[in-house]
């Protein structure tokens, strides 16, 4: 049991292990681990990450072989914005930097709903004068925006510091069905554990954030 509990915490840093069986656990593992440079970043991910020992000047740049998350994308999900400024003092180049997925940074922080560290990202970035409404509006290979990702998870704080940013809410992803982030409010995975009526006060007032930052009311209804 313990070792498939260990298993289950080292993938838990690299992928998603929802819905893999006992079998499908040991054999992602065991390829993960095969993986060439994966033990080396998972010891530095550790004490870096996990303990808070800032990484040295050879190790600062490290990325996981098997996704292409930065340090500082691991540090982003993390619920503590020390780190995550001391990570960005040392980090400065890796902030545009995306993962095999083409996510950045700024969707890391808005699937953890992470206000802190999104307007940390963005006042740094600003002072790099970086093109601040290209980069929030960046999408991965999905066509997912950080606002989408905002919204599902259900921070109205996250959603609307993006939007101050200049998060664009009628672009749309790339599903079967595109759809754009007033579609996910009706998830908002953040406020099930509240109750129905305030759940749904809280997804309204993001609903109402969207649309008073433009969104034009295509005929999506949000998802549930």
């Amino acid at each position: 049991m313990k070792k498939i509990l260990l298993i289950v915490t080292l993938l838990s840093i690299t992928h998603s292990t929802y819905g893999l069986t006992k079998k499908q656990l040991f054999k992602e593992h065991n390829r993960v681990m095969s993986i060439p440079g994966v033990k080396e970043f998972l010891k530095v991910l550790n004490s870096t990450v996990r303990i808070g020992i800032m990484p040295s000047k050879d190790q600062i740049d490290m990325v996981n072989p098997d996704n292409g998350k930065t340090l500082l994308m691991y540090a982003v999900m993390e619920k503590n914005p020390t780190l995550l400024k001391e990570f960005i003092a040392h980090e400065k180049e890796n902030l545009t930097k995306e993962s095999n997925d083409e996510s950045t940074i700024l969707i890391y922080a808005a699937m953890q709903g992470r206000t802190d560290a999104i307007k940390i990202i963005l006042q740094t970035l600003e002072k790099q004068q970086i093109n601040i409404v290209n980069f929030v509006n960046r999408k991965n290979k999905y066509g997912s925006t950080a606002l989408m990702y905002a919204a599902q998870y259900g921070s109205k704080t996250s959603v609307e510091a993006l939007l101050d940013a200049g998060a664009n809410p009628n672009l749309f992803n790339n599903n079967k069905i595109p759809r754009t982030a007033y579609y996910y409010t009706g998830q908002a995975y953040f406020t099930t554990q509240y109750s129905l009526k305030k759940r749904n006060k809280m997804i309204k007032e993001i609903q109402n954030a969207m649309i008073i930052h433009g969104y034009t009311g295509s005929n999506e209804v949000a998802s549930l």
